[in-house]
């Protein structure tokens, strides 16, 4: 029971120190790569986000805040079936991340925490499957409807992200 309990209070902990990598290496990666980046014009390219450190990092305080309280409610009420798709939509996400990496070619930002950290989140599902004891088709729908979740609160915050570059525009030339 101890181990559950750590892995619940796990799930935020893992989501930041893998979005710190993004954080942190997402303006320079952009800079370091520009030329390759152009030269892939019609292929897909990972984050091609036009917004700055400040609007990525509100973003990521959001699904940080979201998922803290997804996390505390969890535990509070002593039901895990959100937890465990947030949980399980965090884990594709990481697969995702994979997946950019594969086709770009290159390091991107975020590629190194998803290395580390999918296994050790497909472990923590099982184990918490196996605890929890809930029935499969419970376990992937959950998965199935946060991953959805987690994908449309994405491409929300990527558009809150550049209202945001816009008002500290705004603010930056606001004189008291």
């Amino acid at each position: 029971m101890k181990t559950f309990y750590m892995i619940v209070w796990l799930l935020p902990v893992i989501f930041m120190l893998h979005d710190f990598e993004e954080v942190i290496m997402i303006k320079a990666w952009q800079q370091r790569n520009k030329s390759y980046i152009q030269a892939r014009r019609n292929r897909p390219v990972p984050f091609q986000i036009q917004a700055s450190t400040a609007s990525f990092s509100v973003a990521v305080a959001i699904e940080f805040i979201i998922l803290s309280v997804i996390t505390i409610l969890s535990y509070l009420l002593d039901n895990y079936v959100v937890w465990y798709g947030a949980f399980a939509g965090f884990t594709v996400h990481l697969v995702f991340h994979l997946y950019q990496w594969v086709r770009f070619k290159k390091y991107v930002p975020s590629v190194l925490t998803s290395v580390v950290f999918l296994p050790v989140c497909c472990y923590f599902l099982y184990k918490s499957a196996v605890y929890l004891g809930y029935g499969a088709s419970t376990l992937v729908l959950s998965a199935l409807i946060f991953t959805v979740v987690i994908a449309v609160n994405i491409a929300v915050l990527h558009k809150l992200m550049v209202r945001f570059d816009r008002w500290l525009d705004q603010y930056k030339l606001t004189i008291n």
